[in-house]
This record gives C-alpha cells, structure tokens and sequence, in this order.
C-alpha cells in the first residue's frame, strides 16, 4: 500500500478473508485506513464467501469503495442474476464491478440483467473480434449504452 501510494497509485485492490470463510472486516478496515486517501476496492476472494450479503455488509463496514465480484459465479454471466441482487442491496453504499469472465460477447448481457454500474475485464482478442485494444474499448462502451 505504502509502495503503491507513493508512485502515485489512485487505488489499490485487496481481499482479506478468516479461516472460516468470512470477511475479515478488522483487518480490511485498517488497510482501508492504510490506504487512505487512495481508494479501496475488495477483490474477488468476496466470492469465495458462503453469504455473499452478509458479506457484502462486511465489505461496506470495512470501507471499501468498490467490490469486484463474479456474484459468487464462476463468470459474471453465470452471476449475473446474484451480481443484480448485490447491486440492489448495495443501494449506492458500494460501487459493485462485474468481474471475472466478462468478454465482448457476453458484456451486454451481463450489463442488462446485473445493473452493475462499473465493469472489469481483459478484454482479450478474440478471433472474431477487433484487433486492436482502442477498437475493443470502443465496441464495449457502444455495447454497454446499447443495453
């Protein structure tokens, strides 16, 4: 956290969880604080947890500004529907990114039945797909406001 605030970073991405499966919100909260003012955003070991609303209040008492999540899924589109339910019981109080297996061909899919307002993904090329990496952004953000 120290290296990557002082090279500038304007976030770190961590994920803390106790032997029994949960969020380990004492430890989360004090590199939250650690990491301040940078913002924080909690990792996809969130879907490692066995309640992902319980646990999605651990992350927001901990003080993360964002939560990466598959909804718990292998892939986003197979969370998809869980990814909805996080995003409504979030309500504002966490910024929730769909994460882990999102591609060109499943973007707005994920994005019409998640309602998850951020996204985070490789975008990989594809053999049927653009080249380039511009051209790649290009397509997802015409792909995500034609929802």
């Amino acid at each position: 956290i120290e290296m990557a605030r002082g090279l500038g970073a304007a976030g770190v991405v961590l994920g803390v969880l106790l032997a029994d499966g949960n969020v380990d919100v004492e430890r989360t909260r004090e590199l939250v604080e650690q990491a301040r003012p940078m913002e924080v955003t909690f990792h996809r070991a969130f879907d490692e947890l066995g309640d992902l609303e319980a646990g999605l209040e651990d992350v927001i008492a901990a003080g993360c500004e964002r939560l990466l999540t598959s909804g718990g899924a292998p892939d986003v589109l197979q969370g998809a529907e869980e990814l909805a339910r996080l995003v409504k019981q979030a309500d504002g109080r966490i910024a929730i990114a769909a994460g882990g297996g999102l591609r060109l061909a499943n973007a707005r899919e994920v994005a019409r039945v998640s309602g998850a307002p951020q996204f985070h993904g490789s975008l990989m090329a594809q053999e049927d797909g653009p080249e380039s990496l511009g051209e790649r952004v290009r397509l997802v953000m015409r792909l995500l406001r034609g929802i």
